[in-house]
């Protein structure tokens, strides 16, 4: 016969407070992680990557903000932008559908819509603003407006 070890059946006159405390809190991470888990498969696995269903990195280039976005399985056309004088606006949608003629046994992944905003820290130029979609990533730069732009000063020797 086979018994299950359970962590917690260990006597307790040989455990310290610290690590009852280091216990608890592993079991409270695995318990927020399935939490999140189940979460991200109950909501249609969007909003387990991320706020709003995105990764999203940005970064400052001086002159552009740089945004890089995760939309893995999305086309150009599932994909709008939006862009004014403050916000840059990101949502799409992605359908599955069954293929005609065939039958669905199992599925695994779904449909699901996203819908992100940033707001812009400095003035930005909305005329030129560019967006590029390669290998699952959306990569977007919007230039800052020229008055924002930090200039060289040249230096000369007296």
């Amino acid at each position: 016969m086979l018994t299950r070890w359970n962590r917690l059946s260990t006597p307790s006159f040989n455990r310290t407070p610290f690590s009852l405390f280091g216990e608890l809190q592993q079991n409270l991470g695995r318990m927020l992680e399935d939490w999140d888990r189940d979460m991200s498969l109950f909501q249609g696995g969007a909003q387990g990557r991320g706020w709003g269903g995105l990764n999203v990195d940005l970064f400052d280039q001086g002159e552009n903000f740089l945004f890089r976005v995760e939309v893995p399985g999305f086309s150009e056309s599932d994909i709008k932008l939006s862009v004014n004088a403050e916000f840059l606006s990101i949502s799409g949608e992605r359908k599955l559908e069954v293929p005609e003629g065939h039958t669905q046994h199992r599925r695994e992944r779904s449909s699901y819509k996203f819908s992100r905003s940033f707001a812009f820290p400095t003035k930005v130029d909305v005329e030129k603003v560019s967006a590029q979609l390669k290998d699952g990533i959306l990569q977007i730069e919007v230039a800052k407006a020229p008055e924002i732009q930090p200039r060289q000063i040249e230096v000369k020797i007296a």
